[in-house]
């Protein structure tokens, strides 16, 4: 029996996920309480991958294994309080890419991120982050406008 995923959110990062969980052979359903831009839809669509908005099919989305989560969802919301009291495992988008690559990532999420043309390891010498290693690393962020997930799937 495939490992059932349930997508909350349909924006890039989330329609990414559910790319890659299809790809991987995963059931896959997408859940957005709001509306779904008509472009994602239309890439859900052609995937073959099963989607709502407006709303959430709890019986649907409690029946997961495993429940992908967008980063704008509140722990607090109604629908993550029953998966919580459910104690269905929850992550994000970015820790389900990671599960399908070796490479060592560096990963800037929830904010647009403006590379210089000339881009160094010390551009970012005063961010909190060591970036001695990046000749080594993957650099997963939202300026190249694809979520990790989409540069993971097949």
């Amino acid at each position: 029996m495939n490992k059932k995923i349930v997508v909350l959110g349909g924006g890039e990062s989330g329609v990414g996920a559910a790319i890659l969980a299809k790809d991987k052979g995963m059931d896959v359903f997408l859940s957005d309480y709001g509306k779904i831009a008509p472009h994602y839809k239309q890439q859900l669509i052609d995937e073959g991958i099963a989607w709502e908005e407006g709303g959430h099919d709890e019986s649907r989305i409690l029946a997961a294994d495993e429940v992908i989560k967008s980063p704008g969802i509140a722990p607090t919301a109604p629908i993550m309080v029953k998966i919580a009291e459910r104690g269905i495992p929850v992550i994000s988008e970015i820790e389900f890419a990671g599960r399908y690559t070796d490479a060592k990532m560096v990963c800037i999420t929830g904010v647009t991120v403006r590379l210089p043309q000339r881009f160094s390891p010390t551009t970012f010498s005063r961010t909190p982050v060591s970036m001695s290693a990046l000749p080594e690393m993957w650099v997963a962020a939202s300026h190249f406008r694809w979520p990790a997930s989409i540069m993971m799937s097949t």
